[in-house]
């Protein structure tokens, strides 16, 4: 909160009085059965999806014949500072994806001292806005948190040093080239032009498979970061199996999900 208010402080675009730029935030639909993201597989060319590989610190070779993500978004990290993935980002609208539990904000408001050891909890610290907007958004009875899948557009990354392995986030290290009005997007939404921050669209969903290799090591680790721990290639129905990873994927980010007035705006900012 802290943190936010600062941020205001500087803020150009509240000068004198001024709106500012907008924050939307979307929540998406329940995830599909798993049965409907099949059917929509089976006539989406994968040739057209762009996908590219970004070997961040996995251990393995290099992956040949596959595109790879360019160095201004995937760099390897050091032994003291970590490199650039989709959490540092670097890429023009690259979304950070945030891997939380049943509701976006986990155990950071009111229930934990400290940031524990999720990815959910640290996001809350980095993107100050989306922890205010969880806290008053929220449905939850218990805690202030907000229902995943959600976009979170328009937000910012106050600080830097915060990987995917959340190695190197301490101590917090603000970050001074943080975008406040040279990253503005106008986009239109419900017949009203507004201005969004587009640098770090925020996306929040449900990880279905969390916790499959049980008690944590290095070598389950690094097999799960080359997609070759046993857990991660079952098949069937079973709990943790690859299909509800996939559901949990496609729930939170095929435009259906959404509210129609939001599917442009997805398209342009993300």
């Amino acid at each position: 909160m802290v943190t936010l208010l600062a941020s205001c402080a500087v803020d150009p675009g509240l000068a004198d009085g001024a709106q500012g730029p907008l924050l939307i935030v979307a929540r998406g639909a329940p995830p599909p059965v798993v049965a409907d993201v099949r059917a929509a597989a089976v006539d989406a060319p994968m040739a057209a999806a762009g996908l590219r590989l970004c070997q961040y610190d996995d251990g393995a070779a290099q992956v040949e014949g596959v595109d790879a993500v360019p160095a201004s978004g995937c760099t390897a990290p050091n032994s003291s500072a970590p490199g650039r993935d989709f959490m540092t980002g670097g890429l023009a609208h690259q979304a950070v994806q945030d891997i939380s539990a049943s509701f976006l904000g986990g155990y950071v408001f009111g229930n934990a001292c400290g940031l524990g050891g999720g990815q959910d909890e640290r996001l809350m610290v980095y993107f100050p806005e989306v922890a205010v907007l969880t806290f008053f958004l929220s449905q939850d009875t218990r805690f202030p948190q907000l229902r995943q899948p959600a976009w979170v557009l328009g937000s910012r990354m106050f600080f830097s040093g915060l990987d995917g392995s959340a190695r190197f986030n301490r101590p917090l290290v603000v970050d001074e080239a943080v975008p406040l009005t040279s990253d503005l997007t106008e986009v239109n939404i419900s017949n009203s032009t507004v201005q969004v921050s587009g640098s770090r669209p925020f996306i929040a969903f449900m990880s279905e498979n969390q916790g499959y290799f049980g008690a944590e090591s290095y070598n389950k680790l690094q097999e799960a970061r080359r997609n070759k721990h046993p857990e991660q290639r079952l098949a069937g129905d079973e709990e943790y199996s690859f299909e509800k990873q996939v559901r949990a994927w496609y729930g939170a980010v095929t435009l259906t999900s959404y509210a129609t007035e939001m599917r442009p705006v997805l398209k342009e900012l993300v």
